[in-house]
């Protein structure tokens, strides 16, 4: 059964939405190509707290700019040779998306990135290869404007601190047990399974 989203799960929507249109407002004012990158990264970097957001910004930021140096590096090496070009961004996503598994961190977020940034900013430039340096400084621009957006409303506008979020789950936890244990002792242990 779906619940009516509580107040604080309707603030991040809030914020989330402000911060993707701050990001796609900045984008376009400044002419960059692809503006809706902008936009898409404050939803893909949001969470309801604001350190989360904060850590995983700092990880797409890397992966990204990862990412759009190894497509300026790769794609006019191996522009001329669309077979190696594709095995070679192939090998580049299988062995990222294998160190990102390997990684059982938030930087394995890092890996993710790169993994799938370097598709992104190389094959539509195959066809025209004097502008991969372009389209790799755009996606990291458009990235960061994106990240910094959400960082910003994140911080200024009702941050939410981890402390507070751990305690309130520890306690519903708490209660679960609680409520558990009473069914137990009373003889009735499946009423508080759900």
């Amino acid at each position: 059964m779906a619940h009516w989203p509580n107040a604080r799960q309707w603030l991040f929507s809030l914020k989330a939405f402000v911060a993707a249109m701050l990001a796609l407002y900045i984008a376009l004012y400044f002419g960059l190509p692809r503006p809706h990158w902008a936009m898409a990264t404050v939803y893909f970097v949001a969470n309801p707290l604001t350190g989360a957001t904060r850590s995983k910004a700092a990880y797409r930021v890397a992966g990204t700019v990862l990412g759009a140096a190894a497509a300026v590096i790769t794609v006019p090496q191996l522009v001329n040779m669309p077979i190696v070009l594709t095995g070679a961004i192939g090998l580049w996503i299988v062995l990222l998306v294998y160190l990102s598994l390997l990684q059982r961190s938030p930087r394995s977020y890092v890996f993710l990135l790169a993994a799938y940034t370097l598709p992104i900013v190389a094959l539509p430039t195959v066809m025209h290869p004097a502008d991969i340096f372009d389209v790799a400084v755009s996606r990291v621009e458009e990235i960061v404007i994106g990240i910094v957006c959400a960082s910003l409303v994140g911080a200024i506008v009702f941050p939410a601190r981890v402390a507070p979020a751990l305690r309130a789950r520890a306690q519903q936890w708490l209660d679960d047990a609680n409520a558990w244990a009473r069914d137990i002792a009373a003889g009735n242990p499946g009423a508080g399974g759900g």
